[in-house]
């Protein structure tokens, strides 16, 4: 009595039907490993046509080879055997490449909200952010957690509340790491936001640390704000409403503001992607105010950013002296230097002697 189950007899059919054959599966390693290794080695994505053209050249090679042995060895060629092997070497690269091209061409559909995958317009939006970003902003804020979440879970009210606290604190360490003395952080917190003679923001721009939108941003962020704060009508604020209820006069500079979050210009003008990211900019514009909280959390993030930024280049440029001292010392490549903060005492990795060698080295000086 013939006892294979209806799932081995499913899987035999699919064998003999397909022509499956016992060396396939070393032809489909062949072209998978190829399309893994070129997209390391490239450093090229996947959606990328060239991570398809090594394993491609690999398997016409295999199958020349063969096609030479048939030759010699039977006296005629096997063509269907090496279309075969061809097909089965490239298959399911050429179908792992159409699927993430599909995606990489739908994420960037115009329609599409960048950095969003709801539909909603008001909460539940998920966005995607680097840990390393989320665990700096956790840092340097002091909390337990990261609160750039606040516009995947909270109410419009509490998620201006959250992100107008966010922003204030990176505009404070943007002056606090410009200004290179921690001991006038207590005076910078207490500075008002948007006084033009005597506030934080008068002085981010006489430093030049934001853009003029991103200061409109701020401006008028507060405004929304302040308005949440100061009235108690406003504890069911909608920010869709709010934008709603806007005149039209005033809508260009809003949409500015809400569009700070969008570099402007292009590194080469002259390169084929200048045009597309103006085009992107003018779109993001326009479509600033259709989604008020997405565009909040982009131009918080986009400050935030900044701050971050402007520490890294601090700790940049206590780390180049050092640097230039140790490879003087012939210790550059074997010491390492890392800072916990812009203005930490500098900490050294390597091996025991070599760092300290190093410490030698700087105290000498």
């Amino acid at each position: 009595m013939d006892k294979t189950s209806p799932y081995q007899a499913s899987k035999l059919y699919l064998v003999d039907h397909l022509h499956f054959r016992p060396h396939d599966a070393f032809h489909i390693y062949i072209g998978f490993f190829s399309l893994l290794l070129t997209a390391e080695l490239l450093k090229k994505k996947y959606s990328n046509p060239v991570v398809l053209l090594p394993g491609f050249l690999i398997s016409l090679i295999m199958e020349a080879l063969d096609l030479h042995d048939d030759y010699v060895g039977l006296g005629y060629y096997r063509w269907g055997a090496s279309i075969h092997g061809l097909v089965v070497t490239n298959l399911l690269p050429i179908i792992f490449f159409l699927i993430v091209r599909y995606r990489h061409h739908s994420s960037m559909d115009p329609k599409a909200t960048a950095f969003s995958e709801a539909k909603s317009k008001t909460s539940g939006t998920r966005v995607f952010l680097s840990e390393r970003f989320e665990d700096w902003v956790t840092r340097r804020l002091g909390l337990a957690q990261s609160p750039l979440r606040s516009l995947e879970t909270d109410d419009d009210w509490t998620f201006v509340i959250k992100m107008h606290a966010i922003v204030e604190a990176a505009l404070n360490h943007l002056l606090i790491v410009r200004l290179n003395d921690p001991k006038l952080s207590k005076i910078v917190e207490k500075l008002p936001t948007n006084d033009e003679r005597k506030g934080k923001m008068a002085l981010i721009k006489t430093y030049g640390l934001l853009r003029e939108d991103c200061c409109l941003f701020v401006r008028l962020f507060s405004d929304i704000r302040n308005t949440a704060v100061h009235d108690a009508k406003s504890f069911n604020l909608d920010l869709m409403k709010y934008v709603a209820a806007l005149e039209d006069k005033d809508k260009p500079k809003w949409k500015k503001a809400f569009s700070s979050w969008w570099v402007p210009g292009f590194p080469d003008p002259k390169h084929e992607a200048a045009a597309q990211h103006e085009a992107w900019g003018r779109y993001h514009f326009e479509k600033a105010l259709d989604d008020p909280r997405l565009s909040i959390f982009q131009s918080c993030t986009h400050i935030l950013a900044q701050a971050e930024v402007q520490e890294s280049n601090a700790e940049r440029r206590r780390r180049e002296p050092i640097q230039a001292k140790l490879a003087a010392a012939g210790l550059g490549d074997r010491v390492r230097i890392t800072f916990k903060g812009f203005q930490s005492n500098p900490t050294f990795s390597g091996s025991e002697e070599d760092v300290a060698k190093a410490i030698e080295v700087l105290l000498k000086d």
